[in-house]
């Protein structure tokens, strides 16, 4: 019992960190996709 009461926390750790991690992953995509959105629209103001 008292393995099984240690390694609980260390899996719902581990799912945290994953479910944080994609959630930072998503964030930079959003982002890397607005800084390329804003770059072509200035790119398209210019021409």
């Amino acid at each position: 019992m008292k393995v099984g009461r240690q390694n609980s926390p260390l899996l719902l750790h581990k799912k945290t960190t994953i479910l944080s991690f994609s959630r930072l992953a998503l964030q930079t995509m959003f982002l890397q996709f607005g800084i390329v959105k804003t770059l072509t629209i200035e790119f398209a103001n210019q021409t």
